[in-house]
């Protein structure tokens, strides 16, 4: 009788180890699940240059730099994006590095010659999905006159404060007939 207890009692230890790795290993499922929900609603911004340019401007001792960007949300959930900055980073003669930071200016869309698609802000991104527009800086000549650029970073904030962040590293100036130029050939 005491050896029936004791098989009992062993199967009973066996049965008892097999449901708690059983549920051990559901619960680890669960927990995983869970952090993948998490991260899909977490703000997370893509930022692609699609195109950028510097434009001279006429009337005064400035130019205009323009990004092309597409911007895309991969999170489940809904985003905006409250401010878009161009941080240029440059050095005059040999003294130390230097950055300034520029905040995106869409009514300055009348300025340039191209008839682009000035990025509107606070800018609303709905979940997995794509929008396209142009970010417009204006930089006086007299900042970065005799000074030699290191990096242009183009930054965009979310409602949350988070950065996401791209360099530009080609940058063509364009005069005005090739600005025009350029106007015909993306009409066509």
């Amino acid at each position: 009788m005491m050896e029936w207890v004791s098989i009992i009692s062993a199967m009973a230890a066996c049965f008892a180890i097999w449901y708690a790795a059983r549920s051990n290993r559901i619960a680890k499922q669960a927990y995983d699940l869970a952090l993948e929900q998490d991260r899909r609603h977490r703000p997370s911004l893509d930022l692609y240059l699609v195109d950028s340019y510097i434009e001279r401007m006429e009337e005064s001792d400035e130019r205009l730099f323009i990004f092309r960007l597409m911007i895309t949300n991969k999170s489940a959930s809904r985003n905006s994006i409250k401010d878009i900055q161009l941080w240029i980073e440059y050095q005059r003669g040999e003294g130390p590095l230097s950055n300034v930071s520029i905040p995106h200016n869409p009514h300055l869309k009348n300025k340039f010659k191209e008839n682009g698609n000035p990025l509107k802000l606070p800018l609303i991104i709905d979940s997995y999905s794509v929008i396209g527009g142009s970010a417009i800086f204006k930089v006086s000549n007299e900042m970065i006159r005799g000074s030699s650029v290191e990096t242009y970073m183009v930054t965009i904030i979310d409602n949350s404060g988070q950065e996401t962040k791209l360099e530009a590293i080609l940058l063509q100036e364009i005069d005005n007939d090739e600005m025009a130029k350029k106007g015909n050939s993306d009409k066509k």
